[in-house]
């Protein structure tokens, strides 16, 4: 009996193994940057929806990656690249290109799914979440209602090499700014006053030597398949005030 059983458990192991090789199918595409040059020796992960199996790959020099042989399961597939800027090593999410590259995907047959590197505008998949920095502000000898409205200048390239604008960004109810590409700014900003007067502000880092102009760059978190890969911001301000000239 335990021999007919061993034999039968066997025989089904190796018809539903064989079944399920018959089934795998490829999952290719290419990573692009924001100018649609390639990005070479990007990382792409095949990741199963509810179980585990992740598949990793990397593109080759034009860009491109197929993960083989992959059964029929649920997955989600990602990217990051990894990108050297201002000293630093910043791993980065990619974008999917399309919308239905955030979704759960059974393969059926072969595939693309096409990434290309974001700076900016919305994550899909994260709430509230945006491929830009987040930066978290801290207020000095400001009166209820008043509001700030800083000014990043792009001081170089972006991170991707890319010519960055001018910014404006206005505090939201939780003091945070969103949504900046990775780049290194000087912020400058006004206090918005209650009766919509304007006064000058005053920046700093790290709550200390405050001056009218502050260099600001943010800094890398890690790889991440969520996330943009960046950590959040800090800046402090506090207006102008007569007794206390612009330096």
């Amino acid at each position: 009996m335990k021999k007919t059983l061993a034999i039968t458990l066997s025989t089904l192991l190796f018809s539903a193994g064989a079944a399920l090789a018959q089934q795998s199918v490829t999952v290719s595409g290419v990573v692009l940057g924001t100018g649609g040059k390639p990005i070479p020796k990007a990382k792409v992960i095949v990741r199963p929806a509810l179980t585990t199996g992740q598949v990793d790959v990397r593109t080759n020099a034009n860009g491109k990656y197929e993960a083989a042989v992959l059964p029929r399961l649920p997955y989600r597939a990602y990217a990051n690249a990894e990108f050297k800027y201002l000293g630093k090593t910043y791993c980065l999410r990619v974008a999917p290109e399309k919308s239905e590259g955030y979704e759960v995907f059974t393969p059926t047959k072969n595939l693309v799914r096409n990434f290309k590197l974001k700076l900016s505008g919305e994550i899909e998949d994260l709430e509230n979440g945006f491929w830009g920095g987040e930066i978290r502000l801290f207020r000095r000898d400001v009166e209820q209602g008043d509001t700030a409205e800083l000014t990043f200048t792009p001081q170089g390239p972006l991170i991707d090499g890319s010519t960055g604008k001018v910014l404006r960004k206005t505090e939201d109810e939780y003091l945070m700014v969103y949504d900046i590409p990775i780049g290194r700014y000087k912020v400058s900003g006004v206090l918005r006053k209650a009766n919509g007067s304007k006064i000058p502000l005053l920046l700093s880092n790290n709550d200390d030597q405050y001056q009218n102009e502050a260099l600001f760059e943010f800094k890398p978190s890690g790889c991440s398949v969520a996330t943009h890969g960046i950590e959040r911001g800090f800046l402090y301000y506090k207006p102008v005030t007569s007794a206390e000239p612009q330096p």
